[in-house]
């Protein structure tokens, strides 16, 4: 097959090569010949058809693993019509495809990923499980007598004759609109001149016997050929210029164009018509020198600038000096600017060339040049064997084989420049007593995908490792206690250093370096060469640049092959926002502007700004949802055991009486999970509307459904309207854990936020921790009676059994996500909350302090802020309370008190600066912290910052009887410490003025302690009271500068709640819009259903109370708006509207309806939907008949008023 491939890729070719000759005007070309070229292009067309016929192709290959269900198809066009093709089911491969294989008839096995065969199953196996690992990359195994690779480009030894420099800023002196028009003729005239000079017969000069004895011989002599092309040097060609002026040299004149790269040009070759055979114009931008223009002039001496300084020949050297320096003129129209390119280019071409003889204006990049240079350097070597992992170390060469009885081999014996090595496939233990002495820097590194991220990288882990690694790194790895528990095979080959006097020769090249630049240079000579010999030759790309539409090498044919991506448009600005709306742009100067695209987060920019800055204003990671709690009165509590208002004559009518075949509930758990242990729920399917009950599955198929990731998760009913999603879950993409995945379903339907409980699967584990299905009863159950958990809450396990098996798992504590990875997971819409596993001992910090325990599970495993993922049997982090600073601060002993908190206050902690930050609208909050207080001591507990870097982590150690606590920080992975955040602050006012301080400042556990004077505490407290920023100078009293600054500060209003919250009505993003949650509110009841109202969002209002007591005597005129009584009418209006028609409803998927309503004198009218769509008029018209006249009235009784809001319901079965 493969013969077959490369002979139709060869026929192309020559059709190609025979249709421009034949559409080429040459004068001595006879008409019969011409005839002649059409026919044997008619006859190989043909020929090409008739095998692209009956040759069954690979279309497309299995890029990623292969699934448990796995099918080949076949792609078969229709004979009678060209644009339409149909797949069928290939069941057997090997019947399909053999006889183009060959003759041979026994069945043959093939690799999905590949398409290797083999004559049995086991080498079939045995070879799938290195075809995905190392198949990443083409391999090409040249024959044995073409396996050497050599020097062979000796043409480029010879400078190149013509060389041209240009800058597309130098052209400014031409103001018309055709500057690039006129660039490209003068290229062509170019061309065209180097043309006659190259073509020119120049007689032989006599040459004496010396002379001809210091030529080359004749072999030598072939071997310096002519250079049919001018190299054309540009500044800053790729990253701008050559948008520019490519379209124009495409179409100027005649001749194709090659490109290499397509979005950043490194170089572009356009074949003048009438010049040469072959390439005559080349407009390359050279990737050698990786500096501004203005440093690398400043590398060269003034001696060196000779091409300047001609042009420049009249001027002083004081007047020179000033010329060349970057700033003073505008380049003198730019002219400057391009004489030092050519002066800086030929200085360094005159470098290279004597150094390693070759011209670097011959190549593209500076690592295809040191390519070449290093084979001209050290001759040859074998090109199948590269296998290098420090280039000055015994290399691979040749005399390969595998090593029989591997199993028994000792690695031990090998000796370290041995003549002959080894690379293994073993398998490595990391013993646990060793993980704490190489926490910092493990042996054997592995390429993987780290936590939260998409691109693999290099990861240094404590792991176990398979399928590792070379001799010598295998013999360090068992110095230092590692154990090899499996030997798979040994390969065997002969070695030797034969790359050590090229890498030799550049590091004395660096050591005489004189400036930045050679160093710089001489460096990457070395290092370009093991990148080119383990650059992935699949990322290579096939870049063509077409100036014709039709015709079978014309765009529309290239468009439609099978390999064909994207096409860009030369001269036109990328699309960066791939056809979405751009809403907003901002654009401060060049390279610094934010844009923010209909239905993305916004993306800002600033080149030369650090990128962590930059990410700083930028809220990392997805979904970050949180209830706003600044509204602390709530709607009242009703009494337990919800109001049922029936529709009129729905109870007597027959579709009232019936009921759907609900399985009974447990008269123990209160639910639908069984009190036997051994019995798991009924799984449960909603298809319309309509839920369908199953009987429990048979336990082996349902760990086999749960685990295989092709699956859907499985849905368990719980109780009335309560369901949970489960799922056993690899999160290989961030904590590399396998776990079990329960998500609920039906909690926001009586005001409590889903939930998410991420446990590990233990080994051998196959049951379903039905503790968890039961917890997730316990919480529906409490949240009935108005009892909801929230962000940093925890709840206790209050079963009688044992929570995951162990009477240290005591419950759950609450967080919602901030920069955690969450793919893989079963997602709930937002709001929701993710519940980590609280053992016995740390219920006091659970209870009092959340925010130190989350931060120590996050330091605990390596993970930032917390991982959350729970680990089942693990010790407790923190045991006897001890000695703290925080049993004077919280109450241990009876949980009756705790460190005032404010929500979205921040603490950071910069370099000799600590900014305390309070929200304006948490004013209410920190005022009743204050009140709180006594007169000598001012505490708060912080929030996690999502804007710092890092934070601190207090950890407890136990030294015999005693314990004590300290102090450590974590930070986000690979990324530098510069704002580190902190969990409280504690103000103390007792400083005493004899201690020679203003103020002292120091971390204490995870949390700051600032100590200053009494009346600088009253001055706080003022500030404070009058919303005033406050800054504290610590330090000795009298110095100039204060060592250390406290500064207080009341920042914006803090918007981080309802994130992620989409409106049912229009998809509107909730985002920062106060609500309050509706517990134990009127439900009314349908046929077969109910309705109940939830929530409501407060978007928009002028004048408001919470609350009015009932003696209150109100005029009924411009009296504040009452949140109360306008949402309950307003909820009470939609439900009896809507009350008929909850079976339609729920029939058309539309369960949560929204009905957002305005109230304004100018302005009266509602909106209502679900799922992001408008209700349909059925619906509207009973809505009209109900709300209307409520609204109305709502006007009349507060004219001055501007409200709006959005009420939340549910419909759901009865």
């Amino acid at each position: 097959t493969g013969g077959i491939f490369q002979w139709l890729q060869r026929c192309d070719e020559c059709i190609e090569r025979l249709e421009e000759f034949c559409r080429a005007k040459r004068p001595r070309l006879a008409v019969g010949h011409r005839q002649s070229v059409v026919v044997r292009i008619a006859r190989l067309a043909g020929a090409k058809l008739q095998l692209e016929r009956k040759l069954i192709e690979p279309w497309r290959f299995l890029e990623h693993q292969k699934k448990e269900k796995h099918v080949n198809v076949l792609y078969v066009q229709d004979p009678r019509n060209d644009g339409v093709g149909h797949f069928a089911w290939i069941k057997n491969l090997s019947r399909l495809v053999s006889s183009q294989i060959s003759g041979k008839k026994n069945k043959k096995f093939f690799c999905d990923r590949c398409l290797h065969y083999f004559s049995t199953n086991e080498k079939l196996q045995s070879h799938v499980m290195d075809c995905e690992k190392i198949n990443d990359s083409a391999i090409r195994l040249p024959s044995v007598d073409d396996k050497w690779l050599e020097f062979e480009n000796h043409c480029n030894k010879q400078s190149a004759p013509f060389i041209v420099y240009a800058d597309l800023e130098c052209h400014r002196f031409r103001r018309d609109e055709d500057c690039i028009a006129w660039f490209a003729r003068q290229l062509n005239d170019l061309a065209h001149r180097v043309k006659n000079i190259v073509s020119a017969n120049v007689p032989m000069e006599t040459l004496s016997k010396e002379q001809l004895e210091a030529y080359p011989h004749a072999n030598c002599n072939l071997n310096y050929k002519n250079s049919f092309y001018i190299p054309i040097v540009f500044h800053n060609l790729s990253g701008y210029d050559a948008h520019f002026i490519i379209k124009e040299i495409a179409t100027a004149y005649e001749g194709h164009v090659d490109v290499l790269t397509k979005e950043k040009y490194i170089s572009f070759t356009k074949h003048v018509q009438d010049t040469a055979e072959r390439a005559d114009s080349r407009k390359c931008i050279f990737k050698f020198l990786n500096a501004n223009l203005d440093k690398l002039a400043s590398f060269l001496s003034r001696d060196k600038l000779k091409i300047v300084r001609f042009k420049f020949s009249t001027l002083s050297d004081e007047e020179f000096e000033l010329l060349t320096r970057k700033g003073v003129f505008p380049y003198v129209d730019c002219v400057e600017k391009l004489l030092l390119l050519a002066d800086i280019f030929e200085n360094f071409r005159e470098s290279c060339i004597a150094s390693y003889g070759l011209d670097p204006a011959h190549y593209y990049t500076l690592p295809g040049f040191t390519w070449d240079a290093m084979l001209k350097h050290t001759r040859i070597y074998d090109v199948n064997n590269l296998y290098g992992w420090a280039m000055c170390q015994p290399l691979p060469y040749a005399e390969f084989r595998w090593v029989e009885e591997a199993a028994n081999f000792d690695v031990s014996a090998i000796a370290l420049d041995s003549p002959t090595g080894y690379i293994f496939e073993v398998d490595l233990e990391y013993p646990q007593h060793l993980h704490d002495q190489y926490t910092d820097l493990p042996f054997c590194p592995t390429r993987d995908k780290p936590p939260g991220k998409r691109e693999a990288k290099l990861l240094a882990t404590l792991y176990d490792k398979q399928r590792y690694v070379h001799y010598r790194n295998l013999q360090q790895c068992t110095r230092h206690g590692l154990r090899v528990t499996k030997i798979h095979r040994v390969l065997q080959f002969a070695q030797s250093p034969w790359l050590r006097d090229y890498i030799e020769l550049n590091t004395n090249f660096r050591t005489r370096a004189k400036n930045d630049s050679e160093k710089n240079l001489y460096k990457l000579m070395n290092n370009a060469v093991f990148g080119k010999t383990m650059e992935n030759v699949r990322n290579h790309v096939d870049v063509k640049l077409l100036t014709k539409w039709d015709g079978r090498y014309g765009a529309e044919a290239m468009i439609a092959k099978p390999n064909f991506h994207n096409k860009k448009v030369p001269g036109l600005m990328k699309d960066e926002n791939n056809d979405v709306i751009m809403t907003e742009f901002v654009g401060l100067r060049a390279k610094m502007y934010a844009v923010r695209v209909d239905g993305k987060k916004e993306t800002k920019k600033a080149k030369g700004v650090k990128s962590n800055i930059v990410a700083r204003t930028i809220t990392p990671g997805c979904d970050l949802t949180e209830l706003d709690t600044c509204w602390d009165p709530k709607l009242p509590y009703r009494k337990q055991g919800n109001k049922r208002i029936f529709a009129s004559g729905s109870v007597l009518t027959d579709t009232a009486m019936r009921r759907q075949n609900h399985p009974p509930l447990d008269s123990t758990t209160n639910s639908y999970i069984p009190h036997d242990s051994n019995l798991f729920p009924p799984t449960v399917t909603i298809h319309k509307g309509q839920i369908i009950y199953h009987p429990p599955m048979d336990e082996s198929v349902l760990y086999k459904t749960l685990k295989n990731e092709c699956e859907p998760s499985v849905m368990f009913a719980i109780n009335h309207n309560l369901y949970a999603y489960v799922k056993i879950t690899n999160l290989n993409c961030c904590v590399n854990k396998i776990c079990w995945n329960v998500t609920s379903r039906g909690l926001a339907c009586i005001g409590q936020d889903e939930i998410i409980l991420l446990v590990e699967v233990l080994p051998d584990e196959t049951r379903i921790p039905k503790d968890l299905l039961t917890y997730i009863n316990q919480l529906y159950l409490e949240a009935i009676k108005g009892n909801t958990v929230t962000e940093l809450g925890f709840s206790v396990y209050q079963s009688t059994n044992l929570l995951l098996g162990s009477r240290e798992h005591v419950g759950f504590l609450f967080i919602r996500q901030t920069l955690q990875c969450l793919q893989k997971i079963i997602l709930p819409p937002a709001p929701f909350l993710i519940g980590l596993l609280v053992h016995r001992w740390e219920t006091p910090w659970a209870k009092m302090f959340p925010l130190r325990l989350l931060l120590r599970l996050g330091a605990e495993y390596r993970y930032y802020p917390c991982p959350l993922v729970s680990v089942r049997f693990r010790n407790a982090l923190y045991f006897e309370i001890g000695h703290t600073v925080m049993k004077v601060l919280a109450d241990f002993r009876n949980f009756g008190y705790t460190l005032p908190g404010v929500r979205g206050l921040t603490i950071h902690l910069k370099n000799r600066t600590t900014d305390v930050m309070f929200p304006k609208n948490r004013y209410d909050q920190v005022i009743k912290g204050l009140h709180n207080s006594n007169d000598h001591v001012l505490a708060y507990a912080s929030n996690f910052s999502i804007t710092a870097d890092s934070h601190l982590v207090c950890i407890q150690t136990s030294t015999g009887d005693e314990s004590s606590y300290q102090t450590q920080a974590i930070n986000i992975h690979n990324k530098p410490r510069t704002v580190t955040g902190a969990s409280f602050i504690v103000i103390n006012g007792a400083l005493k003025s004899s201690m020679g301080l203003s103020a002292k400042s120091s971390i204490v556990e995870d949390g700051l302690m600032v100590e200053i004077m009494p009346e600088k505490m009253e001055a706080l407290k003022a500030a404070l009271k009058n919303m005033q920023d406050f800054s504290i100078g610590c330090g000795r009293q009298g110095a100039l500068e204060p060592d250390e600054v406290v500064n207080i500060k009341w920042v914006d209003n803090d918007m981080l709640f309802n994130l992620g919250v989409k409106s049912p009505i229009d998809g509107q993003l909730m985002d920062g819009i106060p609500s309050i949650r509706v517990h134990n509110g009127i439900d009314y009841k349908g046929a077969t259903r109910f309705i109940r109202w939830t929530e409501v969002f407060i978007i928009k209002i002028s004048k408001i109370i919470l609350f009015q007591k009932s003696d209150d005597h109100s005029s009924g005129v411009n009296d504040p708006v009452d949140i109360n009584k306008l949402s309950g009418n307003i909820a009470k209006a939609t439900c009896a509207a809507l009350v008929k028609l909850l079976d339609l409803l729920a029939t058309a998927s539309l369960t949560k309806l929204g009905v957002r309503t305005t109230i304004h004198p100018d302005n009266v009218g509602y909106e209502a939907g679900s799922e992001g769509t408008k209700l349909p008029p059925i619906y509207m018209k009973s809505l009209d008949n109900e709300l209307i006249q409520v609204l109305h009235k709502a006007v009349q009784s507060s004219q001055d008023a501007y409200t709006v809001l959005e009420l939340i319901f549910y419909v759901l079965e009865d």
